[in-house]
């Protein structure tokens, strides 16, 4: 509730959205969906990773979000494309502390 009236009186975006790399290949949905992952910062000048909490998550459970720290916005699968291969660069919404 007090990050919706920080956002509507500021007009600030609800949560950051930021760019990573996928750290292992990731099966698609005929939907898109949001899953629940956490961060791992490279040495190099490279995005950060991205880590499948539970590959195959049930949003009922919310046990997975404990230790998630952002949401990776997948996209449907498609006739060719069925999963999404390490390296993939997808968009990531924090909505934990990202370190």
């Amino acid at each position: 509730m007090l990050r919706g009236a920080i956002a509507q009186c500021c007009h600030l975006p609800p949560f950051l959205a930021i760019r990573v790399r996928l750290a292992h290949a990731a099966a698609l949905d005929a939907r898109p969906e949001y899953a629940r992952a956490t961060l791992r910062y490279p040495t190099t000048d490279d995005l950060p990773k991205a880590t499948l909490i539970m590959p195959n998550q049930s949003s009922s459970r919310l046990l997975n979000s404990a230790g998630a720290t952002v949401l990776l916005q997948l996209p449907g699968a498609t006739d060719t494309t069925t999963q999404l291969e390490p390296g993939a660069v997808v968009t990531a919404y924090l909505i934990g502390r990202p370190y």
